[in-house]
């Protein structure tokens, strides 16, 4: 009897350390990629790594990352955020494939383990696509943006915890990512107001998703600097993004008869 409950026990046994094994072996380059990347540069918690020698405006970019992470008030300074920059798409390629983030999208972070990875040739081509516009998003391939925005999400992690933060709804996930992204530079700028940003939403040559994208980082703008929310209240409230959407363009239409 103990010898037929052993052999099943046995190959049981075997098919979970085989199965951990693989799962190790798939989380590892994702949570340790350092080794792939043979350059580095620190800017006080800031870490970036990449796979080709930085050029000379990366201390420009880091400081104007940490000039933006600054602005939200969901940021802490004390924890160390990593970004690995790829030159060489295939590199990339390969993290994306790992986390199933389609091949097209520029940067992606894994918050379980504080690491952000971007595409700097995908970048490019998206800035040459697009002509760095819309101007405040992620849409437009602009590297300080794109990595602020990746940043973010470990902020968000942060403060929600791993679980709340997976669980929210893409609008709010995304929305906040990108409208903490561009805080700080939209503040002084009399052309990125939220009424202006709207007319751009509803007539701006961008494709349908990349409408919605920007669609979503409206309705998080609009509760936060319209009705004032703070960041945990914009991640508490009842309201699906159609219903925020609904109360911002009904203030929209308000404040373009007033003018």
């Amino acid at each position: 009897m103990k010898r037929r409950l052993w052999k099943p026990m046995k190959w049981t046994l075997w098919g979970l350390v085989s199965m951990m094994t693989i799962i190790l072996m798939w989380l590892a380059p994702l949570a340790f990629p350092h080794p792939l990347f043979d350059h580095e540069f620190r800017a006080g918690n800031l870490n970036f790594y990449s796979d080709a020698d930085f050029d000379t405006e990366m201390q420009t970019i880091a400081q104007e990352v940490d000039r933006r992470l600054q602005a939200i008030e969901i940021y802490d300074r004390h924890e160390d955020l990593d970004v690995f920059l790829c030159r060489d798409h295939g590199l990339y390629r390969f993290f994306a494939r790992l986390t199933l983030v389609p091949a097209e999208v520029p940067g992606f972070n894994l918050s379980l383990a504080d690491n952000s990875f971007l595409s700097l040739s995908l970048l490019e081509k998206r800035r040459l696509h697009t002509g760095a516009w819309p101007e405040y998003s992620a849409i437009g391939g602009e590297i300080v943006h794109t990595t602020t925005h990746e940043l973010v999400h470990d902020c968000m992690v942060a403060r929600l915890g791993f679980l709340t933060n997976l669980n929210l709804p893409t609008w709010k996930s995304e929305g906040y990512a990108e409208y903490a992204a561009s805080l700080a530079a939209r503040r002084n700028d009399p052309e990125a107001t939220l009424s202006k940003r709207i007319e751009i939403m509803q007539s701006g040559p961008m494709a349908e998703r990349a409408r919605e994208y920007f669609s979503w980082t409206l309705a998080v703008e609009y509760l936060s600097e319209i009705q004032g929310l703070t960041f945990d209240e914009v991640m508490s409230t009842d309201l699906t993004f159609e219903q925020a959407h609904a109360q911002m363009m009904s203030w929209y239409a308000l404040a373009d008869s007033d003018t």
